[in-house]
């Protein structure tokens, strides 16, 4: 769970200021979930670095309209009850979580979306960013294009093991390294987050 990171994370910190843990550096866990709507499509939520595990479960259970979750349930295997407009909404007035529309041009993801009302809808809760799997040029479709055009475009490992952790990255520049920093940065995307290159 996010709680035992958090407490693993504390530990390393205590670990390095008596020496024990040579070459550790501060980094800032923003704990988060990956949700399936209704229509199978995913969407992150990704809260705020103060958030906890308990935080995740009541999200979980808001975006499943208040229906019980089978308890030995994995979070892959649940497509909850709240269509993907829905979601995102419910992400969005959560002022400790932002909203990113999972590998959007890839397997599960929103413009895989055909019903075009569908796709609109999606877009008009106003996701805070788009996650990109394949090449940005890739997506020609005019529609897609315009929908994503004012959205911030990030990429992310999609890590299902620890293994692949890391295996894509962007690089997203903060005034400060937490959860405001985040936000700003996904505001200010043009000058502000770096997609498929090295910082200058």
């Amino acid at each position: 769970s996010v709680d035992s990171l958090k407490s693993e994370l504390v530990e390393m910190s205590r670990a390095f200021t008596t020496g024990e843990l040579p070459g550790f550096r501060p980094i800032v866990i923003f704990p988060g979930v990956e949700l399936t709507a209704t229509g199978d499509v995913h969407i992150l939520a990704i809260f705020d670095q103060e958030s906890s595990t308990t935080d995740i479960a009541q999200l979980i259970g808001q975006c499943n309209g208040g229906e019980n979750i089978p308890r030995d349930t994995q979070n892959h295997q649940l497509v909850l009850q709240s269509s993907v407009p829905q979601i995102i909404s419910t992400i969005n007035r959560n002022p400790h979580a932002i909203s990113i529309m999972a590998h959007i041009d890839g397997r599960k993801g929103a413009l895989e979306i055909s019903n075009q009302a569908e796709l609109e809808a999606a877009f008009n809760a106003k996701p805070d960013a788009v996650e990109i799997r394949g090449n940005l040029a890739e997506i020609t479709n005019g529609t897609h294009k315009r929908l994503i055009e004012d959205l911030s475009k990030l990429r992310g490992s999609d890590a299902h093991h620890p293994d692949r952790a890391g295996t894509r990255t962007c690089w997203l520049k903060m005034s400060d390294l937490n959860f405001d920093g985040l936000k700003i940065a996904l505001l200010d995307h043009k000058s502000c987050v770096l997609l498929d290159s090295e910082p200058p």
